[in-house]
């Protein structure tokens, strides 16, 4: 096994190996919001513990199914595993004070499992989400 790469510390080679077999695929009807809901738990249960609220440390598996229905929700699982997720619009319907324009696309539930987590996976999800909103014709900004 290498014990670096690309000149990152140790602790991130294995991590980094295991990222490469990520997928990275659209939810589908088969998948799980339970399964889901609970990786969206586990993935913020640091903040949740410190004090830091995000709706995805709590949010109930009709929360999530509710998002699911919002726009379109990609997942990346190694092997039969769920490591992370995001899920976006474009146009977004923002609420009023939403600082952005009218027909401009979001993301949203963006969350990877602690096992995943400072491999580039989110990075990864980010870079899924900006060339999806863009590819269903979201206003620049």
């Amino acid at each position: 096994m290498l014990d670096h790469v690309d000149g990152l510390p140790d602790r991130h080679a294995k991590s980094l190996h295991s990222a490469d077999a990520i997928v990275v695929r659209r939810f589908s009807p088969h998948d799980s919001a339970v399964t889901l809901t609970r990786m969206l738990h586990h993935a913020y249960s640091d903040h949740a513990a410190a004090g830091r609220v995000f709706f995805a440390s709590y949010q109930s598996v009709e929360d999530t199914t509710h998002r699911l229905g919002a726009g379109e929700c990609w997942i990346a699982s190694e092997g039969s595993k769920l490591v992370g997720t995001v899920t976006l619009a474009a146009p977004f319907l923002h609420p009023k004070g939403y600082p952005a324009p009218s027909g401009a696309g979001s993301f949203w539930q963006l969350a990877v499992a602690p096992s995943q987590q400072e491999t580039g996976l989110g990075q990864r999800l980010l870079g899924v989400a900006e060339s999806r909103v863009a590819a269903l014709g979201a206003l620049k900004w």
